[in-house]
């Protein structure tokens, strides 16, 4: 009979990933309140574009960035700026920016953790 406890503690932790190219850090997010409105039907909550700074608390993994690094997300709202999150960034092609590739709240009672190592991705033009 399974019980909560062991359902939770027989539970792998979730790895992470990330590609070869990304950026990872530790760090916070500060809004810059910009909102691109993109029109999906039966979106009853409203999603658009949105762009942060990050201020990084740690490099894991990836090239550094030069500071200020901005990033543009897809999502619902703002990321709360008063909390630490583990951020996968991937650059934007031809520009100084990047895009989200995920956040995962740091502060969370679970069991994530960082691949240990990247993925590589096919080259675009591939076949």
């Amino acid at each position: 009979m399974w019980t909560l406890g062991s359902a939770v503690s027989a539970r792998q932790p979730e790895k992470i990933g990330y590609a070869c190219g990304d950026v990872v850090v530790v760090g916070r997010f500060q809004n810059n309140f910009d909102y691109e409105h993109v029109d999906l039907e039966d979106d009853i909550l409203g999603h658009g574009w949105m762009t942060a700074k990050v201020n990084v608390i740690t490099h894991l993994a990836g090239a550094r960035p030069r500071p200020p690094i901005v990033v543009k997300y897809f999502g619902h709202t703002y990321f709360k700026g008063d909390r630490d999150f583990l951020i996968v960034l991937s650059r934007e092609p031809e520009s100084e920016r990047f895009a989200l590739r995920s956040a995962h709240l740091l502060d969370r009672k679970d069991d994530s953790e960082l691949a240990s190592r990247c993925v590589e991705e096919p080259a675009a033009n591939a076949s």
